[in-house]
């Protein structure tokens, strides 16, 4: 039996919700992935890409610079494997590079226009079944919370 935020899913059918919710989790973590391999086909499919572009984009929320090495970093690979993915989305128009006015040694890079507007549109499409799922979760612990009292 595994217990999930305190209900237990062990086939009896009073824990068929969890099952379903569980279900429906897996459910749209694979339509998300469906949806950015649609929405953002023409980005590079590695991780260390996504990675890069997911930083920059809560980066620029916050209005944070990022630098070439730093976000060569958040992509938690070496260096130099860092350096060339930026190169290679700065080349394909998903990252613009400029220079540092203070330091010529230092280039910072941010989001393309249409990178953040296409990741605005998946992160806000990838965020509505994710709602649904965390108003579930709410419903079960309600629940959960005032029965169980009754089966104390």
């Amino acid at each position: 039996m595994h217990a999930i935020i305190g209900l237990a899913i062990s086939g009896s059918e009073g824990d068929v919700p969890m099952q379903a919710l569980c279900r429906q989790i897996a459910v749209q973590m694979l339509r998300a992935r469906v949806l950015r391999q649609r929405l953002l086909r023409d980005l590079p499919g590695s991780d260390p890409a996504w990675d890069m572009v997911l930083d920059l984009y809560v980066a620029e929320g916050v209005g944070r610079p990022v630098s070439v090495s730093d976000l060569a970093l958040a992509a938690a690979v070496p260096r130099s494997t860092g350096l060339r993915w930026v190169a290679l989305l700065v080349e394909e128009g998903h990252l613009e590079r400029e220079c540092d006015p203070h330091d010529g040694r230092r280039s910072f890079v941010k989001l393309s226009e249409h990178t953040r507007a296409v990741l605005d549109r998946y992160l806000a499409q990838s965020a509505a079944p994710m709602t649904t799922i965390a108003a579930a979760i709410q419903d079960l612990v309600r629940a959960r919370d005032e029965i169980g009292p009754v089966l104390d």
